[in-house]
């Protein structure tokens, strides 16, 4: 029988669904941000701009690791992994933050968890599919990745009305944790996957050559014999 979690589409739905809590993740604090600046006294504008800047100097410190490492270990799992874990563990810290550098961890560790997962989960679906059929892979990712930009601000403004910053932090921790369980255990390593793939295209190949090789053995036979087709 046939294991499921080695078939190119389920990688693609690991993906999809990686960018969507990415994404979600990524703005689902949209709606509890500008309270928390309130509450604390840091309403200037360059404490704000400081604080939202954390989350790109997170994906520029892990992006641009990620996928060298990921290359030299033959993995694509295990960064999808840690960086579903950063998810839960940013959600963590958010739901304790009460100062400055508090809400630039949270979103430092934001941007690192995002910087492993989105480029990562992009280039597993580029392993087990070939370019000629990327085009509508890559438009399910970027429909999951944009559904995420949609969600992430209703559900925050929802949730932050009725549980506050630590029922916000709690859905962060709960959508992270669960990815990497997904990512974990739902999908079997893409560059496996690959490797298999390419082994059976070979085979096909190989096979190919021998029939074309015995017909045309058959056909000089026949010819060799003089005997009419």
């Amino acid at each position: 029988m046939k294991d499921i979690r080695a078939v190119p589409t389920a990688v693609v739905a690991g993906a999809c669904v990686a960018q969507l809590i990415d994404n979600i993740t990524y703005t689902i604090s949209f709606a509890c941000l500008p309270h928390l600046f309130e509450d604390m006294k840091l309403a200037s504008e360059s404490k704000i701009g400081l604080v939202a800047a954390m989350f790109g100097v997170g994906g520029v410190l892990t992006s641009s690791l990620s996928g060298f490492i990921s290359d030299r270990l033959k993995s694509r799992k295990l960064p999808l992994v840690v960086g579903s874990v950063g998810y839960a563990v940013c959600g963590c810290v958010l739901s304790f933050s009460h100062k400055l550098w508090h809400l630039m961890l949270y979103r430092l560790l934001n941007g690192m968890a995002s910087g492993l997962v989105y480029p990562i989960s992009t280039a597993a679906v580029g392993d087990v599919y070939p370019h000629k059929l990327l085009g509508l892979q890559m438009a399910m990712l970027n429909m999951f990745n944009n559904a995420g930009y949609m969600i992430g601000p209703i559900v925050g403004g929802v949730v932050y009305d009725h549980a506050g910053v630590r029922g916000v932090s709690t859905v962060i921790m709960v959508i992270g944790s669960l990815l990497s369980l997904i990512l974990g255990f739902g999908i079997k390593e893409p560059l496996l996957i690959h490797d298999n793939l390419m082994e059976q295209v070979e085979v096909a190949s190989e096979l190919s050559s021998e029939k074309e090789k015995t017909i045309t053995e058959e056909i000089e036979i026949v010819e060799s014999k003089d005997i009419p087709l």
